[in-house]
This record gives structure tokens, C-alpha cells and sequence, in this order.
């Protein structure tokens, strides 16, 4: 299961052994393992696993769009389904775009923050948080993303924190 791998080695091999349980939630959460990845980040650590302003700005004009489109889904029948449908079509669209301009913005991030990234594998346990709120755009987010690649590196994602 691609969630659960356990115990791992990182992808090049050289940080060894990686131990890190990999946690996502909102902004709010505030535990001691709380990573901030947003683009807004005030360390130096976050900001190397935030997406840049380049892929960011577009996706949340769509998402402010979407969001629009959401408030016309409270209506009953056919024009709240449409509301909907309309409003997960231009999620979409985004998402489909956004998705993998972020995991390339990785990749370049792990060769350029190296450091920054064996920091974070050497964890036990971190929280990768943002502001998107996964209720009402289940899945569409980057820390959703950023788990799944360090999962890939031999890290266990456990889920979101409610």
C-alpha cells in the first residue's frame, strides 16, 4: 500500500534509513511536528516544499472561481447539480495542470534544498499544513501531494489530522 511502506531508504540512497511518519492537515493545526508549506512559509525549511508563485496564482484564481460556483450548489434540483458540476469542472481543469508542475517543482527542489529535504526524512514525525481545505476539494492540495513523495523516499503517510 502506497500509504504504508514503513521503514524505507530514500530514493538516491544516501540518507539512510527513513523513519518519518508523514501527517497533512489545515493551517490551524498546531503541533510541535507542524511543517508550514505554504508559499507564505516563514522559514527557510517550509519554503522549500511550497509551490511557487508561478503555478500557484493560477490555481487559486480557479479555485476562487470554483468557490463561486459552490455557492450556487446550496440551490435544489438541477441548478445547484449544475452549480456543482460547473464548479468541479474548473477545479479540475486546475488541478489537472497544477498537479504536475508541482511534483517537477520537487524534483528540482530536491536537488537544489538536498539538505532541507534530508532534514525532513530524518524526522520522526512530521505535519505538512497549509490553507486548503481538503473537505470541500478532497485530494486537490499539495500537501496531499508532498506526502506521497516522501512516501516515495521510504517514508509512511498516516493521513490527515482533523
Amino acid at each position: 500500500d502506497a500509504r504504508r511502506r514503513g521503514v524505507g531508504t530514500a530514493v538516491d540512497g544516501d540518507e539512510g534509513d527513513v523513519t518519518l511518519r508523514v501527517f497533512t492537515a489545515r493551517l490551524s493545526y498546531v503541533g510541535a511536528d507542524r511543517l508550514d508549506i505554504t508559499r507564505k512559509s516563514e522559514t527557510d525549511e517550509g519554503i522549500a516544499f511550497a509551490p511557487s508563485w508561478g503555478i500557484l496564482t493560477a490555481a487559486l484564481d480557479a479555485r476562487r472561481k470554483a468557490d463561486e460556483c459552490m455557492k450556487g450548489a446550496q440551490r435544489d434540483g438541477a441548478v445547484g447539480a449544475l452549480h456543482r458540476a460547473t464548479a468541479w469542472e474548473i477545479e479540475s481543469a486546475a488541478w489537472t495542470e497544477y498537479e504536475p508542475r508541482y511534483v517537477d517543482e520537487m524534483r528540482r527542489s530536491y536537488e537544489a534544498h538536498r539538505d532541507r529535504w534530508r532534514a525532513l526524512l530524518a524526522r520522526e514525525r512530521v505535519t505538512l499544513v497549509c490553507f486548503c481545505n481538503l473537505a470541500r476539494w478532497p485530494g486537490h492540495c499539495h500537501r496531499v501531494i508532498l506526502a506521497g513523495l516522501l512516501v516515495k523516499c521510504g517514508a509512511e503517510y498516516v493521513g490527515e489530522r482533523m
